[in-house]
């Protein structure tokens, strides 16, 4: 895991047991106050979006506790977690970089994709001038290396 996205891991875990944990709590105690619980959908509504929360805690603390932060890349000029990579769709000519990072930090919008991601796996170990192709729901995806960075 990457330094930032261990930060943004741990800010959303402070979130989610104050703000979170509390809204939860409240809606629990106000669909309780409605009176029969055998037959309150909205209090059994409430008891499952406490656990649904309290599993998440668990698991977002169990990833936190566990995690080993990726401080650097050894520029090398190959493809690996943390680099930024620049790829050329061989079949429509449209170009595209993606920075290879660690599963939990994905971010389509931000350009991210996982090193478990079938293009990620391609890309890994690849420098430019290298051609992979990738078999994607969609089919045949025909990729060439354009530019490999570190920032």
């Amino acid at each position: 895991m990457t330094r930032e996205g261990f930060n943004k891991m741990s800010e959303e875990y402070t979130k989610m047991k104050t703000v979170e944990l509390r809204e939860c709590l409240q809606n629990l105690a106000d669909a309780r106050d409605k009176g029969d619980l055998s037959e309150n959908a909205e209090y059994e509504a409430a008891k499952q979006a406490l656990d649904n929360l309290n599993n998440k805690l668990s698991k977002v603390n169990s990833l936190l506790a566990n995690a080993q932060i990726v401080e650097g890349v050894v520029d090398d000029g190959t493809v690996q977690l943390l680099t930024w990579v620049k790829v050329k769709n061989l079949k429509n000519n449209s170009e595209i970089e993606y920075k290879i990072v660690p599963e939990h930090e994905i971010s389509l919008k931000e350009g991210k994709i996982s090193q478990l991601s079938p293009i990620g796996k391609a890309l890994i170990g690849n420098k430019v001038g290298d051609k992979v192709n990738i078999n994607i729901p969609a089919g045949l995806l025909e990729l060439e290396i354009i530019n490999v960075r570190c920032r």
